[in-house]
């Protein structure tokens, strides 16, 4: 997830050991992977909607380098508490990423 603020941003990074994905589509759909072997879900052209994220065994929370020191502080301490408590000054979630790598499994329901 990214937040935004003027010219501030914090990206938010959580990572899943595995997840459901339900693509809507009439002939069994077709993945690219990406240099890294990884699909970006949002931009596979299907409908879909995420089922579940299961096994979380890591976050990290980056702040762009123009933000001091002592406010990343501050922010890490209300985000560790709250992800979203953030929105109540103004930050924005501006865009989501969902990203599988690893052998994707297709099966029919």
């Amino acid at each position: 997830m990214y937040f935004n603020l003027n010219d501030w941003q914090i990206t938010y990074i959580t990572g899943y050991r595995w997840g459901t994905i339900l693509v809507e589509s009439d002939e069994k759909p077709e993945f690219h992977l990406d240099e890294n072997d990884g699909v970006d879900m949002y931009s596979t052209g299907y409908d879909y909607e995420l089922d579940s994220l299961d096994d979380g065994w890591f976050s990290d929370i980056r702040f762009s380098d123009n933000i001091p020191e002592e406010e990343q502080e501050r922010l890490l301490e209300k985000m560790e508490e709250d992800m979203f408590s953030i929105e109540e000054e103004g930050w924005i979630n501006t865009d989501t990423e969902c990203w599988f790598y690893g052998d994707l499994e297709i099966t029919e329901t």
